[in-house]
């Protein structure tokens, strides 16, 4: 799971935690919405894939462990913003 999508599942569970403080709302409710937290992340996840790229490369890489970006640094971005900036599938890893 990329950085992105540990950020919006750790502010969901946050915000899931505090309307059950705040409104009392039993476990069962609780668990609801937390599950529907998780779709709505997976549903975002699916509609917009993340590939990895390096400042230095014009490509896009399927996974961050590629060998040819190994030792770089590396970015985490939505599929669409890899290709809107020019950037090509790797010929490694795609």
């Amino acid at each position: 799971m990329g950085a992105v999508a540990s950020a919006l599942l750790r502010q969901s569970r946050d915000t899931a935690e505090a309307l059950s403080k705040e409104y009392l709302v039993g476990s069962c409710a609780l668990s609801e919405c937390r599950a529907h937290s998780l779709e709505i992340l997976q549903y975002s996840l699916h509609c917009h894939p993340r590939v990895y790229i390096t400042p230095h490369e014009n490509c896009y890489h399927s996974t961050k462990d590629c060998y040819t970006i190994r030792g770089h640094k590396i970015k985490e971005i939505p599929l669409y913003k890899a290709k809107k900036k020019g950037r090509r599938p790797c010929d490694i890893c795609y």
